[in-house]
């Protein structure tokens, strides 16, 4: 009645074979001090598996990752560690950058836990724990002496940048990716600082790095509303050159002769201080000093009213201004998130509050754990009541600064329209949801007042009245707006 132990046997885990590859190649050399590390392995690690042993016992266990480490020149480099999907590939992402021109090693390990009596413990084969590890070592090339576009996360101003609102952030960031802490470091020959040139000339302001934050802080000296302006992150020479600083005089007395022959000899080399440009980038400056008073000039129609379906309407506001909004402000850069987001202030509404929110979102989930299908909308994009349903639309071509842009620029005027798209969204979830609660009393012969009041509904027109938007005004890496233009969209027909 006790269990047995097979001795000399092994385990049947011993021919599992966990890991496929590590990268960089094992000895390859002037690797690129941005790359990540990886490893791949051949299984999903921490899933539960099974397989059968040789004595016909079914064997439960799932494989862990004991170390992914870096060593450097001066031990462990700091690193996190990134997962794909299903956790099959694991990368290695270093704070800074990797140390240049030096000799990393890269050291992988992996075990078997086992489920035995209902808990893990680690598989053991001849009393030994069954691990599996692998070792690389490779060299690394030169560091850059300047920042890579390629390794900012955000900046502000952003790049190429057509609206700078001089007044709604007191300073400029760069948030690196990988810190390039090395380009900051004090020494007694450069001064790092920032210049903003201009067709009016240039001004120069000083700058910080937070190797913490991996984050060049600095600030903005006094610009021009309307101007187009290069900046750039440079070390500037505290010394000029002196092309005789390496040259000492030697004096030699001439016998017999009442004089003395003075020569010159060259101790060591020169140093040439030469300006180092880190980073650049170019943008404008807004003819307004804040996002709230840009909007503030826009000319805002009191409102309208759009049929999509029957009984359902889209709301909204014609604009027109002087200044265009850009491309990033609208729509964001590369992908990212806009800098203009709206969002709408239910407080007051009384037609989502007494018609739209008792049947739809009151009780939600609804009973029977009935909820807005994925297929219908991602309720995370807009919010489970979409407040964030409203788009700015504009007529115009989305004006853009491009690289090396100068004055003076020429804009056309900014034309469009902001929707206010709350009710189709709203409907959309209603019809699904009511389908889903009729399904739902059929299959089940429930009586439930909630569902059975969805189910004989129809969607509330959208009514007669004021629907107040806040448009929120973003800077990149910044959680909360910096700015903020209160509007009220009316709807004119009941």
């Amino acid at each position: 009645g006790e269990e047995c132990e097979i001795q000399q046997e092994g385990s049947a885990l011993e021919g599992v074979n966990v890991i496929a590859q590590l990268t960089p190649q094992d000895g390859l050399g002037e690797v690129d001090v941005f790359t990540a590390p990886q490893a791949v392995f051949n299984y999903e690690l921490e899933k539960e598996y099974q397989l059968v042993d040789m004595s016909n016992r079914k064997v439960d266990f799932k494989i862990s990752l004991d170390r992914l480490e870096l060593i450097g020149p001066n031990g462990s480099i700091p690193a996190s560690i990134q997962w794909n999907n299903d956790h099959t590939v694991a990368v290695l992402k270093t704070t800074e950058i990797l140390p240049p021109e030096s000799q990393l090693t890269l050291t992988v390990i992996t075990s078997f836990m086992e489920k035995k009596s209902g808990r893990w413990q680690r598989a053991t084969a001849n009393g030994e724990d069954l691990i599996e590890s692998q070792v690389i070592a490779f060299t690394t090339g030169e560091a850059p002496n300047n920042i890579s576009p390629n390794n900012v996360a955000y900046s502000y101003p952003t790049k190429n940048m057509l609206n700078l609102y001089k007044q709604v952030y007191p300073r400029g960031y760069i948030k690196l990716i990988q810190g390039q802490e090395y380009l900051f470091e004090e020494d007694n020959e450069f001064v790092p600082l920032v210049r903003f040139t201009s067709s009016g000339g240039s001004r120069e302001t000083s700058m910080s790095y937070d190797a913490g934050q991996r984050q060049v802080n600095f600030t903005f000296p006094e610009l021009q509303n309307g101007t187009i302006y290069h900046l750039s992150l440079v070390k500037v020479p505290k010394l000029q050159t002196n092309i005789e600083g390496n040259v000492v005089l030697a004096e030699q007395r001439v016998e017999k002769v009442d004089a003395s022959i003075t020569t010159r000899e060259a101790t060591g080399s020169i140093k040439q201080y030469e300006e180092q440009v880190l980073f650049e980038s170019t943008f404008r400056t807004s003819e307004y000093g804040t996002f709230e008073e840009k909007m503030r000039s826009i000319q805002l129609s009191s409102g309208w009213r759009f049929p999509v379906t029957t009984g359902v309407h889209l709301v909204g506001s014609n604009f027109s201004g002087p200044e265009p909004f850009s491309r990033g402000e609208i729509y964001g850069i590369e992908g990212g998130v806009p800098m203009i987001r709206m969002q709408a202030d239910l407080t007051r509404n009384t037609w989502f509050y007494n018609k739209v929110n008792p049947l739809i979102y009151e009780n939600y989930p609804l009973p029977g754990n009935i909820t807005i299908s994925p297929s219908v909308r991602d309720v995370s994009h807009y919010g489970l009541v979409p407040i964030r349903a409203i788009q700015l639309i504009q007529f115009s071509k989305d004006p853009q600064l491009l690289d090396g842009g100068s004055d003076p620029m020429i804009l056309e005027a900014g034309e469009g329209i902001m929707e206010y798209q709350l009710a189709y969204f709203m409907s959309k979830d209603f019809t699904n949801l009511r389908n889903q609660a009729a399904n739902y009393l059929y299959q089940t012969g429930s009586n439930n007042s909630i569902l059975t009041r969805l189910a004989e509904s129809r969607f509330p027109v959208i009514e007669k009245g004021h629907y107040v938007v806040d448009v929120n005004y973003f800077i990149p890496g910044q959680e909360r707006p910096v700015s903020t233009y209160r509007h009220s969209i009316f709807n004119p027909i009941n």
